[in-house]
């Protein structure tokens, strides 16, 4: 317990001392203050990351569909090994994520600055960092490799907007966003790189048994 708070003190910091993050989340409350608090809703419930198993699923769902070409069978064994790896990867986002916010408590917005008034109640008072933008990252890493040029684009919108939307809804600071995607982008980065050596291990062991 000593050894956790001699860390949270020398790792906390300030979310209104870093330039422009206050004037950012501010500009950015006032210019989209007309947007209807259901879309937030609405984009929040979907990226939540309590749903992290469902997301994980859908995402190796949609990996396994896209390994589908013409003339080739594709097995309950391949679903398995996406799923897994996604369940990994997502696992492994929300655990940073989570591990840091809970060590750190970095207040959200509302406690951080007088005055201020969310357009939306967090269940917990941490903001640092996102786990919605986390989600949404990790949710754009697992699906890019097999996506479209277009999809590659939905996919980079899909962050920005949830970024967005969790400062519009006065929930988080900007770096908390941005510190949250880049966590899981680089955390589901070496779970891949884990995986892909697993794999090659894998194979050369059973070229090595034949």
């Amino acid at each position: 317990m000593i050894a956790i708070d001699i860390l949270r003190e020398s790792l906390h910091f300030s979310e209104t001392a870093i330039p422009g993050n206050v004037s950012l989340l501010l500009a950015v409350v006032d210019h989209f203050r007309g947007l209807s608090v259901y879309v937030l809703k609405a984009t929040f419930a979907l990226f939540e990351p309590r749903l992290f198993i469902v997301q994980a699923l859908l995402c190796a769902g949609w990996r396994w569909h896209q390994r589908h070409q013409p003339g080739t069978t594709i097995t309950w064994v391949s679903f398995r090994r996406e799923a897994a790896f996604c369940l990994i990867c997502f696992i492994a986002c929300v655990g940073a994520v989570g591990l840091l916010k809970i060590t750190l408590q970095i207040p959200r917005p509302e406690y951080a600055l007088q005055h201020f008034i969310p357009r939306l109640s967090a269940g917990d008072p941490f903001g640092f960092p996102s786990g919605h933008a986390a989600i949404a990252a990790a949710v754009a890493f697992v699906l890019w490799r097999r996506a479209s040029t277009f999809g590659r684009a939905v996919l980079a919108a899909m962050v920005a907007w949830v970024m967005t939307a969790r400062c519009i809804a006065g929930l988080h600071f900007p770096f908390d966003v941005l510190s949250g995607a880049v966590i899981a982008l680089v955390t589901a980065a070496c779970i891949s790189l884990i995986y892909r050596l697993w794999r090659c291990n894998m194979r050369s062991s059973e070229h090595h048994v034949v």
